[in-house]
């Protein structure tokens, strides 16, 4: 069996309840196999990641998202809070109306400025 397998089957193991995971392959020789699990699939938020041995495919160290510092785990949520998965649809709408708005700025900005330079002329 190669270290991949390996590496994939005991993330797995280490998170069964996982719907998405990932594998980052070693670009180097003598690199790390990075894994990952995430608990909801399209869900880029709860990461837990998993290093292992690239030629033997033992577990070196893992992180798990229980384990991780506050600062890691927001750092982690910064796309779900962008596109507003992190309240599943009311969060999606609310990013929706926000960067409606944030884009209509400029132009209702741009329209009083031109109004205003009409009645200076006067």
């Amino acid at each position: 069996m190669l270290a991949i397998d390996r590496a994939f089957i005991e993330t797995m193991k280490q998170q069964p309840k996982a719907e998405m995971f990932f594998i980052i392959l070693p670009q180097n020789k003598g690199d790390i196999i990075n894994t990952g699990a995430y608990p909801h699939t399209l869900r880029f938020d709860h990461q837990s990641n998993y290093y292992f041995h690239p030629s033997s495919g033992k577990l070196i160290q893992s992180d798990p998202y229980d384990k991780k510092s506050l600062g890691l785990q927001v750092v982690e949520m910064n796309y779900g809070i962008h596109t507003g998965q992190i309240l599943d649809l009311p969060g999606k709408i609310i990013a929706f109306t926000v960067s409606l708005i944030a884009s209509a700025l400029p132009v209702t900005g741009f329209i009083i400025w031109f109004g205003r330079r009409k009645k200076f002329k006067k």
